[in-house]
């Protein structure tokens, strides 16, 4: 039997572009010949390339695009993911991350919207309820940077702008990203853990920062401190505050298809508390709903074995989880029907199934990670009718619930709104109650990511 080297060189070139960088780089360790092959420059490109969205053709400020690549390993997942959420106070923070060829970087900025100035007219069949125009200016806040890395193994932890973590295996009470969000997994975080460099939290997770097959590549912790000038950094004694969890969504939750073109992210008008974030997902119509899986099955727990009486501790730990868990299942959707699985098909669209409207980035009444709004069915079961008015005319209304809480998330309620569906990038909701009618728009990712 011939051996690998033995292959004419566009044939070895094939087989080497099929390796992730680890292995190729273990090959090149195996003899010269394969030493040779694997430091061809297209193969780096290849494995640079598949983490960023807009390609490169040069190694920008590194002479290779193996220096490139190895500068920044093994925090490539940040670019490649693109959107980060964070669990940070009630608001939470969107941000952007891309790589800046120019500099060499890697960098993440938070999403902002900004509105404008525009004069609301009142509803012609509802004289007093006032339409104000939503049409918001989206832009990266460029001055503050959320994260910087520049080449993570030439600085030492603390000169990082961003310190990245894994998912460490931590008591808590909490999860993110939040049970309202599918995902690959839930994080289980406490920040006070991670506050105190002594503790065996924050030891285990600078141990594993050098090994990349145990860094998560969903979720990330952010320690923040204040650095002034050129002085040393100002470190707290009680960090707490300073600690964030982000974590990704997958593709395929705000991805638009033919099926469910309303999916994607959005940002919408809330009144006094300006402009919001939201993961615009639509459910398959007659499937299991997220919020009748047990608590357990959102529990990120290590690739390790464990014994009968730790899982029974974590068990009941997760039933208890401060007394809320029960309780929080219960607010995170109305107790309406299931979607069904007709379809209507409408100018040109479909429209089937539920459509959920869940916070990205929240408030002080209705937080991030909640849902803002749920329509159960937007097909034929939830169809209210064909507007007739002279500013929705022609646009499809279907019913749908509203999330409002007092201030600190306390005494939530659903009430009645209608969801006006006027195109798959625009959407208004007509709060019954308050009178008052919102707007939401689509956002283009993509479009941020370009340096």
């Amino acid at each position: 039997m011939g051996q690998l080297t033995d292959l004419p060189d566009e044939l070895l070139h094939d087989v080497l572009s099929l390796l992730p960088a680890v292995d190729l780089v273990s090959i090149s360790a195996t003899c010269r010949t394969l030493y040779r092959q694997s430091r061809d420059e297209k193969l780096w490109q290849r494995l640079v390339n598949a983490n960023i969205p807009n390609k490169i053709t040069k190694p920008g400020i590194f002479h290779t695009f193996k220096d490139l690549y190895s500068a920044h390993h093994p925090y490539w997942f940040l670019p490649r993911n693109k959107i980060w959420f964070s669990d940070d106070e009630s608001t939470g923070t969107l941000i952007i991350s891309r790589y800046d060829n120019r500099r060499g970087v890697v960098e993440a900025f938070r999403l902002v919207a900004e509105l404008n100035e525009e004069i609301a007219v009142p509803w012609q069949s509802h004289p007093d309820v006032e339409i104000q125009p939503f049409n918001p200016r989206l832009r990266l806040w460029l001055d503050d940077p959320i994260i910087e890395l520049r080449n993570p193994d030439r600085l030492p932890l603390r000169d990082r702008q961003g310190s990245l973590g894994t998912s460490p295996r931590i008591r808590n009470d909490f999860l993110w990203p939040p049970v309202t969000i599918p995902g690959e997994r839930s994080v289980r975080k406490r920040h006070d853990f991670l506050a105190d460099e002594t503790s065996n939290t924050f030891q285990n997770i600078q141990k594993f920062r050098k090994n990349p097959n145990k860094i998560s590549e969903t979720s990330f912790y952010l320690l923040k401190w204040p650095h002034f000038g050129l002085g040393q950094p100002v470190i707290p004694r009680h960090r707490i505050n300073q600690t964030w969890i982000f974590s990704t969504l997958d593709p395929a939750l705000y991805t638009p298809t033919k099926d469910k073109p309303f999916q994607g992210i959005w940002v919408g008008d809330y009144n006094f508390h300006k402009c919001e974030f939201l993961l615009f997902l639509q459910r398959d119509g007659g499937g299991a709903r997220i919020f009748e899986e047990t608590p357990y099955d959102f529990i990120n727990d290590q690739d390790e074995a464990v014994t009968a009486e730790e899982e029974e501790e974590e068990e009941e730990e997760v039933v208890l989880l401060n007394g809320r868990f029960e309780d929080a299942f219960e607010r995170a959707s109305p107790p309406d029907s299931l979607a069904s699985n007709e379809v209507d098909e409408y100018n040109g669209v479909r429209f089937q199934g539920r459509l959920e409207g869940i916070k990205l980035t929240g408030d002080p009444n209705i937080p991030r990670g909640e849902i803002s709004f749920v329509a159960e069915d937007i097909g034929p079961k939830g169809l209210l009718g064909v507007s007739q008015d002279e500013e929705f005319r022609g646009v499809r209304v279907v019913k749908s619930k509203g999330h409002i809480a007092f201030e600190h998330y306390t005494d939530d309620q659903w009430v009645n709104t209608q969801l006006f569906l006027i195109s798959p990038d625009y959407v208004a909701q007509y709060w019954e109650p308050m009178n008052h009618i919102s707007f939401f728009r689509r956002v283009n990712i993509d479009e941020f990511t370009k340096v």
